[in-house]
């Protein structure tokens, strides 16, 4: 299954790249009960993939996750090492276009999985939250990306909108403009936002 992901994303980086799997302590219900035990972090071209055997599922999202921290990879190595950091600005709008391409490549490989994390708004909702959204799509503040990205219950933002909305946004923006990944792996992010419905 692994292979799938290197077959629709072939990577032209010569550097091995390593993935460690780790054990995660059932006490994080959140990883356990809404990501079915599994959770990734790519690190300087490799990455971790942490996992709960105790959760339902576990191991039909194992390469969901993979195919997404690999495609992170894919997308780091061609920004920062073939590009040299040009057109990085650490803003959250990257960092949502970022996430929302790694899944909707994930959710294309594994069409039968639908991840809790990433899903659909009403319309009222949605437009709410556009509005919360777009003070801070330039925002470089870490405590900001984490609210937006990740969800703060106390400031009103549902978990994890900030993977609904990024692939929501590459959504919208693949379907005016159809191309593979590796394409949209060359495409900024302000270009994807700009031509989706989602330009505010």
């Amino acid at each position: 299954m692994f292979a799938m992901a290197t077959t629709a994303l072939p990577s032209d980086d010569d550097d091995p790249m390593l993935v460690a799997l780790y054990p995660l302590c059932d006490s994080n219900k959140i990883v356990k009960e809404l990501q079915n035990g599994i959770v990734g972090a790519s690190v300087f071209g490799n990455m971790v993939i942490s996992i709960n055997p105790l959760a339902d599922d576990w191991d039909a999202w194992i390469p969901f996750v993979f195919a997404h921290e690999y495609h992170h990879n894919m997308w780091g190595h061609n920004w920062y090492v073939v590009r040299g950091g040009q057109g990085i600005d650490g803003s959250f709008l990257q960092y949502m276009i970022t996430e929302g391409q790694a899944d909707l490549f994930a959710m294309g490989l594994f069409p039968n999985l639908i991840p809790q994390w990433n899903q659909p708004f009403d319309v009222e909702t949605e437009k709410a939250l556009r509005e919360q959204i777009k003070p801070i799509l330039y925002s470089t503040d870490p405590t900001t990306h984490s609210d937006f990205m990740f969800g703060n219950k106390e400031k009103g933002l549902p978990w994890c909108l900030g993977y609904s909305f990024g692939r929501m946004i590459v959504e919208d923006f693949l379907k005016k403009q159809p191309m593979s990944f590796s394409e949209l792996l060359n495409t900024p992010a302000n270009q994807i936002f700009e031509m989706s419905r989602f330009a505010m």
